[in-house]
Parts: C-alpha cells; structure tokens; sequence
C-alpha cells in the first residue's frame, strides 16, 4: 500500500518522525494540563486568602455590636441584618466569597444567639464557612457536613484565631502560628 513505494529506510524514516509528533502531542496536553492545574490552585489560594479576610472584618462588627447592645451577641435569625446597621464599614459582600461565589459564605454559631460575650470562652466557635442564604446559621454538624465536601474549611473563635479544618485527614490548623490542634478542643455551644 502506502509503504510499498517507500525504501526501507523511508518506512523507518517515517515511523520516527510518527513517533515524534505523538511525543510533542502527548507533552502538549502535558503542559495544558500542568497549566490548569496551577490556575486552579492559585484560585483556590485567592478565595481562601478572601474568605480569611472576611471573616475578620464579620468577626469585629460581631464584637462591636456585642459591645454596644450590653454585651449580648446578636439574635441568629437576623444576625447579618443586625451587623450591618450597627456598623457602617460591613457590607453584604463581606458575608459572601467573591472569588468562588456562591459555594462559600459566612455562617454565624447558632448556639450563641441572645448569649451574654462575656460568659464565652475564647475558644467558642463564633463564625465559620458554609453554604446558606442571607443570616445562614448553623452548628458543628452544618461545619463538618460543609467541610466534608470542599478541601479546607475555616472558622474563628471568640478569641479571635482562624483555623482551617482540612477534611481529607481531619486535621484543624491554627493559621496565626500554624499550629494543629484537636478540633475538640473548640466549643460549639
């Protein structure tokens, strides 16, 4: 057929230069691949930083408002109604992650509604990450349930120190000395 008109030298010729064109092809997807994978990480790295800084800024309007309302936290059912028109500088857009909108938001310890600040120990969960609507609420079980489906997770305690929970081995970090800890050691409730 095709190869009948070639020398042998041709057949060997032509089956080298095949074999190379499948090798810059296959290095090709490679690279493209290699290249996804690195965009994709960075834009994890991007939304994790976002988020972390979020739940600061939630965080603080969270003690300010316990500050000016006789130091009781605020209700759980309109809790980031409540942040907002106590503080000026909170917005909507602090409560939702923009870079990977709507898959994370902040989420308020539903055990601490109405509770006096004061009366919390440091190591009371107070806001952490999930998925709800405007004023989203939950507990441990939402967290972990949440927690279980992405990478990592973060949360914040009344003490002011940002863990992330990573969920393929269970493991909770303290992000501010990059400490692991025993995630039973924080108080849902």
């Amino acid at each position: 057929m095709v190869f009948e008109r070639f020398s042998e030298r041709g057949k060997r010729m032509f089956k080298k230069i095949a074999k190379i064109l499948v090798l810059i092809v296959v290095c090709f997807m490679l690279y493209g691949g290699l290249i996804a994978h690195v965009r994709c990480n960075r834009l994890e790295g991007l939304a994790n930083i976002y988020f972390v800084t979020n739940l600061e800024r939630v965080y603080l309007a969270m003690a300010e408002y316990a500050e000016g309302h006789s130091g009781k936290m605020p209700d759980s059912q309109n809790w980031s109604d409540l942040l907002m028109a106590n503080q000026r500088f909170i917005l909507k857009s602090d409560f939702i992650n923009q870079v990977s909108y709507p898959l994370f938001g902040v989420l308020y310890n539903e055990n601490l509604s109405g509770r006096q600040y004061a009366d919390l120990n440091s190591n009371c969960v107070v806001l952490f990450e999930g998925k709800g609507p405007w004023n989203a609420t939950g507990n441990k079980n939402t967290f972990y349930n949440f927690g279980s489906r992405i990478k990592q997770s973060h949360l914040i305690t009344l003490g002011g120190d940002i863990y992330v929970y990573y969920s393929s081995s269970g493991a909770m970090m303290r992000l501010k000395d990059y400490v692991y800890i025993d995630p039973n050691n924080l108080i849902w409730e």
